[in-house]
């Protein structure tokens, strides 16, 4: 019952990342999305500038983890592990983008919920930052 539960957990189109879509694209400002080529998938991509977005689920990610992990009750073994590859996993993409001179933003779900106004203007200051930058 449990895995059924699980497995409807959707990783793309989720509510905080089609809010921030859904802001930038009113913007203007144009993207690719879930781009399946590029390590990690990000949720954004903007290859001309080299700059990918993440928008990462707390739980999943392990958000405020020193504390969190001690709250898992079920199946322990199995969901630290599995929240730690996780952690690990976007350590070794960020890596990977860095040294090729990408840039990368990640955001938790609740910073989009909460604050998509800062979230957003992030994202505009590393695009205008960049010499080819039309923002």
């Amino acid at each position: 019952m449990r895995s059924n539960a699980m497995a409807k957990i959707k990783s793309t189109g989720t509510k905080p990342e089609t809010k921030l879509k859904k802001c930038l694209w009113d913007m203007g400002i144009r993207y690719r999305k879930c781009s399946f080529n590029l390590p990690g998938n990000p949720d954004l991509s903007f290859v001309k500038y080299k700059l990918v977005v993440f928008v990462d689920g707390s739980f999943w990610h392990g958000h405020d983890w020193g504390s969190k992990r001690y709250q898992i009750r079920s199946n322990r073994e199995f969901w630290i592990s599995k929240i730690e590859r996780n952690r690990q996993r976007d350590q070794e993409i960020n890596h990977f983008y860095l040294r090729n001179g990408w840039r990368v933003l990640r955001f938790w779900d609740f910073e989009i919920k909460k604050e998509l106004g800062t979230c957003v203007k992030k994202i505009l200051d590393v695009l205008t930052q960049h010499p080819k930058s039309p923002y």
